[in-house]
């Protein structure tokens, strides 16, 4: 598979051409993917609270960095609508 950066590709946050989320229920789980749709580790991402709701221990925003999956989780306590 082609990977940005060439066929072996090097796996860099600054690889990073999409970012999805999706909720269920209390979890924001975030994807971050180049432009070839393989996913990408090490991506620092903060989201920062846009509606009701904080993340867990109260606080408007939050960081997380994205795994050898590609992802990241946020977690929040009712509506949360955050931005990324």
């Amino acid at each position: 598979s082609f990977r940005q950066g060439g066929a072996t590709g090097t796996d860099s946050p600054t690889e990073v051409r999409t970012i999805s989320a999706v909720r269920t229920g209390n979890s924001i789980v975030v994807t971050a993917t180049d432009r070839f749709g393989n996913v990408v580790s090490g991506v620092p991402l903060w989201g920062t609270r846009t509606g009701n709701g904080t993340f867990g221990g109260g606080s408007n925003t939050n960081g997380q960095t994205t795994g050898v999956n590609g992802t990241a989780e946020f977690y929040s306590t009712q509506d949360l609508m955050i931005q990324l």
